[in-house]
């Protein structure tokens, strides 16, 4: 069924409506568009928002409405003020330069400057000063290093009695130093800084001097080791040698063949001396490879006298849980002794500090006496499971010792077991012996610490004036001499 039709009256009242229905939301906008004009004119009566001088004066909503607006742009504007004029010396549009004037061309002449080569920018001359700095540096270093080089190789000493340049006795490594001032213009330059303190850091002490001796023997070190694992034939010689204090001191040198294309030459090289700790520390973590390369060396050499060695060290020597158990002790007293050696050997160590270490490590040995063997055991039951050793200590063979004639025959023997036999017999034998050496050796540092102890920093703080006077008193005894005694420390304390 089709729709009705609508007269002709229905039809312009529907008009009449839909005209009332859009004017009235024309006046609904009209109003909403006269609303925002004022609440814009009302900021704008208060401040230009679009000033980049008041920017710093918006309140919230007025920062608010230029992000939604934007600031005021003037569209009738194509491009920037255009000028043929040209500074003296200076290209038209140049952005390195004092100023800039060609705007219609600013993004293309930006892009162009981005891409300028770094020789004609504006830190032309500071980076050409950097350059320059940075290599008569790295020409002061060579010569440092040539010096440091010369000196080692013919087994010279570095320094004297004096650190300065231009001072007697001050040593090679300077001398060298002003000798090559008078040829060499770098090291004229530099010792021109130096003595008008144009630097501070001069690279000439005796710091910097260890550090290179120090980098220089490690790269010597590599070279030398890299040389070894190339070579096809090399032996490892440790020899002792009693240095001035009588202390046997071991040397390790390598010796092997060096194959060129040209020769074959049989090198012989010093890698350093070794101490006991050294030795000790380079067994014990290495301890599964030597027993597997001796075991390799009896199976595989060819020379009978070498293989029965290798096995009986191998098997005997290495193969015995008492052995590693032996290991594992020295290394533990070995290395606490040498920690505490090198504190004392520091420069800047003092008598006080000298005193608490050695307490502090005897302290330590008699802790370790205690708690040490069964801590030794559990660590060497560890390396033997590696080495595929038996954890047991070896059952020797008892003596039956007579008995007396008034002794009954009720009477037993104590036995002891293997390991509290070790236990007694050497590991307690080991740290009595350190503890009594340390004991003994330095008594004189605690007759000291009585004497002088009361004037120790840490002690003098809190110490009482009578007390005071008493130790005074006590230090005036031991330093007399011929009955003269030393009052002055005395009038001191009394005044």
């Amino acid at each position: 069924m089709a729709p009705k039709q609508l007269s002709g009256y229905a039809k312009r009242k529907r008009k009449i409506e839909d005209e009332n229905m859009k004017k009235s939301q024309a006046e609904t906008e009209k109003e909403h568009v006269e609303t925002n004009k004022n609440e814009e004119d009302v900021i704008h009566n208060v401040v230009d928002i679009s000033d980049p001088r008041r920017w710093e004066e918006l309140n919230y909503d007025e920062i608010k409405l230029l992000i939604e607006k934007g600031p005021k742009r003037d569209n009738n504007i194509v491009s920037g003020p255009y000028t043929n004029e040209r500074r003296k010396g200076q290209p038209r549009g140049g952005l390195d330069g004092e100023g800039y004037t060609d705007w219609g061309h600013a993004s293309k002449n930006l892009r162009k400057h981005e891409i300028t080569p770094l020789n004609e920018t504006i830190d032309k001359v500071e980076y050409e000063q950097l350059v320059k700095e940075r290599d008569y540096w790295m020409q002061v270093f060579l010569r440092i290093i040539a010096v440091v080089k010369f000196l080692a190789k013919y087994s010279l000493a570095f320094r004297g009695s004096k650190e300065k340049l231009y001072q007697k006795g001050n040593g090679n490594f300077l001398g060298l130093s002003e000798m090559l001032e008078e040829f060499d213009p770098i090291i004229k330059e530099h010792v021109r800084r130096i003595t008008n303190d144009e630097v501070h850091v001069h690279y000439l002490g005796h710091k910097i001097q260890n550090e290179l001796i120090l980098m220089l023997g490690d790269e010597i070190k590599k070279q030398i080791i890299k040389e070894v694992k190339e070579a096809k034939y090399y032996s490892i010689i440790l020899d002792c040698t009693p240095d001035l204090s009588n202390q046997e001191q071991m040397s390790m040198i390598v010796r092997y063949v060096k194959c060129t294309s040209n020769s074959v030459i049989v090198e012989e090289s010093f890698l350093g001396f070794l101490n006991d700790m050294t030795m000790v520390k380079a067994i014990k973590t290495q301890l599964v490879n030597i027993r597997e390369a001796l075991l390799e060396v009896g199976e595989k050499d060819n020379d009978a006298a070498i293989a029965s060695v290798a096995n009986s060290i191998a098997n005997k020597e290495l193969g015995e849980f008492e052995i590693l158990v032996s290991i594992v002790i020295w290394y533990q007293v070995l290395n606490e002794m040498n920690i505490v050696s090198k504190k004392l050997q520091s420069k800047d160590v003092h008598i006080e500090i000298a005193i608490k270490e050695i307490n502090r490590l005897v302290e330590y040995f008699k802790d370790y006496r205690e708690t040490g063997f069964s801590k030794a055991i559990d660590e060497a039951k560890e390396i033997a499971v590696k080495m595929d050793v038996d954890p047991v200590f070896p059952q020797k063979l008892l003596i039956q010792r007579k008995k007396r004639f008034d002794e009954s025959s009720t009477s037993q023997e104590v036995s002891f077991t293997p390991e509290e036999i070790f236990r007694v017999q050497y590991f307690l034998y080991i740290v009595d012996k350190a503890i009594l050496s340390l004991e003994t050796r330095f008594e004189q540092f605690k007759n000291y610490d009585k004497l002088f102890g009361f004037l120790f920093p840490y002690n003098l703080r809190g110490i009482e004036r009578k007390d005071l006077k008493s130790f005074s008193g006590n230090l005036e005894n031991a330093l007399k001499y011929e009955e003269k005694p030393i009052s002055t420390v005395m009038n001191f304390i009394g005044s």
